[in-house]
């Protein structure tokens, strides 16, 4: 049978993860509209990164370097609105 120090382990982990997901699913609802897109072709959506490149990250790679002044045009545009 577990100790009780391992069961009250495992209850702060699952508690702690609990808050971790609260937390994302609540910062999600605030997402900047940068942020969001509704064509997936546009080029700033190419750029926006999904958990989607963790199956192929040459894939993505190979998409940032292609489109290299995108990327800083759309950085510096984003240092612009929300540097402070």
């Amino acid at each position: 049978m577990a100790s009780e120090g391992a069961v009250n382990t495992c209850l702060r982990l699952v508690a702690r993860g609990n808050a971790v997901l609260a937390e994302l699913k609540r910062l999600g609802k605030h997402v900047p509209v940068e942020f969001q897109w509704s064509d997936k072709k546009s080029r700033e959506a190419r750029l926006l990164l999904d958990l989607q490149h963790l199956r192929s990250p040459n894939e993505l790679d190979a998409r940032l370097h292609a489109d290299e002044v995108r990327l800083s045009q759309l950085g510096g545009t984003l240092m612009l609105i929300y540097s402070h």
